[in-house]
């Protein structure tokens, strides 16, 4: 019988968390205050660690290190963070001798009082879901945003804050050992290759994203990409009520943007127009950003004032085409969140609107996924690529020959090159289409070295 997490069934069982990073932490905290046994799995070296040894040793808490394995008899349930692999062998095995695996996200919901809205897609989900959140907050909403961006949903149930809406990204690693969601709102971007290193196929990723719209029922809102074919796989099986953005001009419902103008248009609201002049987001890929989160908050009650005034003055994230500033007359861009081809091709295209040339730094390790389909754009829009990382002989094996090449051992020597070269008015893009494993903890890190060798830049007049 597959056991569910629920309140009242925490305290007594012995429950497997695995992994001791964001996720891990807070829910070994959440279960210990609930009266769990908890065991802890993690492969890094308990030296890293001690601080929370010394918390918890006290508590019902054991923990194995390395490759040390429980017995499944004397484990209730798992509970995985995002970074875990679903068919890791010994969740195979545990799975086959009954033990329930569920991700942290989908045990969390089950002690959410509040309605939630899910979003995930190949990218644009995290400007997606902040963008959405800043919305609702506009529309004087109490919103907690996070999951696979930012805060894990357990660490906000530990503060147990109350909230009318909580807006989570869903990432596939997620989803996979999430079976049973039920949104009030889901949101699909888009689906590219991506996370094929993990998923094998793009089948397999397809069918890694389709639980959270599995459940949806006829009231509740599909928002996702008008005219695209490539998404069904995702939302086949869903019946949830599909409300499209379009980015083909004018359409009878959804949203379009039209000019500098957004238009929503359904039957829940009728008609509203919004202005984006003052928008700072760049490109064609973030107006369909803009129109899923508008669509989204507007499903969920905002205001179209509160999702005006943050239209007009929601910056952008974080290592995602950042600007990090100019250096004689080189704008430097930080896009260290491209962690995908189809993510570096949408920053060329965004970063190339106004006729300016690129010096495209690409590089960390690969996804499998392949680089060609940056071949065009890097052709037309690029005066030189640098590639750096695990990943730059395959990157030059797909791109040979698309403009002017040069490999790198490391980013920062790639920066360094780049910024030597680079001529006024171009700019210096980092968007490495690659994770950033091979040399960083994060693709965060990767962004933060990036900003720290800029602001060298300015201290020292020059560029190593």
């Amino acid at each position: 019988m597959r056991l569910t997490l629920r309140k009242r069934e925490i305290a007594g069982r012995r429950i497997l968390v695995w992994g001791l990073g964001r996720t891990g932490l807070a829910a070994l905290r959440f279960l210990v205050d609930r009266g769990a046994s908890v065991t802890v799995v993690e492969t890094s070296d308990p030296s890293k660690h001690q601080e929370t040894i010394s918390a918890y040793q006290e508590a019902p808490v054991r923990f194995l290190w390395g490759d040390a394995r429980p017995v499944w008899s004397e484990i209730d349930a798992v509970l995985l963070s995002p970074g875990v692999p679903f068919d890791l062998p010994a969740l195979e095995e545990a799975r086959a001798m009954g033990v329930e695996t569920i991700s942290e996200m989908e045990w969390g919901l089950g002690y959410l009082e509040a309605p939630w809205i899910g979003i995930t897609g190949s990218a644009g989900k995290s400007t997606t879901t902040s963008l959405l959140g800043a919305m609702l907050e506009a529309s004087d909403l109490r919103v907690f945003v996070g999951g696979n961006l930012g805060i894990p949903l357990v660490a906000f149930l530990n503060e147990a804050k109350p909230v009318d809406w909580v807006v989570l990204e869903c990432s596939s690693f997620q989803l996979e050992a999430s079976p049973d969601l039920h949104p009030n709102v889901g949101v699909l971007t888009n689906l590219k290759p991506n996370h094929l290193d993990r998923h094998g196929t793009m089948e397999r990723y397809a069918a890694c994203k389709a639980p959270l719209f599995r459940h949806l029922q006829p009231n509740d809102p599909l928002i996702l990409r008008g005219g695209d074919d490539s998404i069904l796989p995702v939302v086949q099986e869903s019946m949830g009520q599909r409300i499209a953005f379009w980015n083909d001009g004018e359409h009878d419902e959804g949203a379009m943007c039209l000019g500098e103008t957004m238009i929503l248009r359904h039957s829940r609201w009728g008609e509203e127009r919004y202005d984006l002049r003052k928008i700072k987001l760049r490109g064609a890929h973030n107006r369909e950003n803009v129109m899923a989160a508008a669509l989204a908050a507007r499903c969920a009650g905002a205001t179209f004032e509160g999702i005006q005034k943050a239209l007009d003055s929601f910056g952008g994230l974080v290592h995602r085409q950042q600007e990090l500033g100019e250096w004689h007359g080189v704008k430097y861009i930080n896009d260290s969140k491209a962690t995908t081809p189809d993510s570096a091709l949408r920053a060329v295209q965004a970063c190339s609107e106004r006729g300016e040339r690129l010096r495209l730094l690409l590089g960390g390790r690969s996804k499998g996924t392949g680089f060609a389909s940056l071949y065009d754009a890097v052709q037309q829009h690029v005066e030189k690529l640098y590639l750096f990382g695990e990943a730059r002989e395959e990157i030059l094996g797909d791109l040979h020959g698309a403009t002017e090449t040069e490999m790198f051992a490391s980013m920062e020597e790639a920066l360094n090159a780049a910024s030597r070269d680079a001529q006024t008015g171009e700019i210096v893009l980092l968007s490495p289409a690659c994770t950033s494993f091979d040399a960083f903890r994060s693709f965060e890190h990767r962004g933060e070295e990036f900003a720290r060798w800029f602001d060298a830049l300015h201290l020292t007049g020059s560029a190593g």
